[in-house]
């Protein structure tokens, strides 16, 4: 939805086929999550947080907000699944 936002057909495209490439790691990092109520009060805040960067036009810290929320979901559960 963000990219979508941003109106880039190219970002489109791109995220797409991400998502697509990474989408079992996804699906198995999501299996690992113990405690899924708190990650998904934390997941929603996050979001929550980026859409209202986004709505205030604040574009930098947007994409700084978007590169910690990547990042630390990656290093908690994707990260170790890569190294079995």
């Amino acid at each position: 939805e963000v990219v979508r936002f941003a109106g880039n057909p190219l970002a489109s495209i791109v995220i797409s086929a991400v998502r697509g490439s990474i989408k079992s790691h996804m699906l198995a990092a999501f299996e690992r999550i113990d405690h899924w109520d708190e990650e998904r009060q934390l997941l929603t805040a996050e979001h929550t947080a980026l859409a209202q960067l986004l709505r205030q036009g604040e574009a930098n810290l947007a994409r700084e907000a978007v590169t910690q929320h990547v990042r630390r979901f990656y290093s908690t559960y994707v990260q170790e699944l890569e190294s079995f």
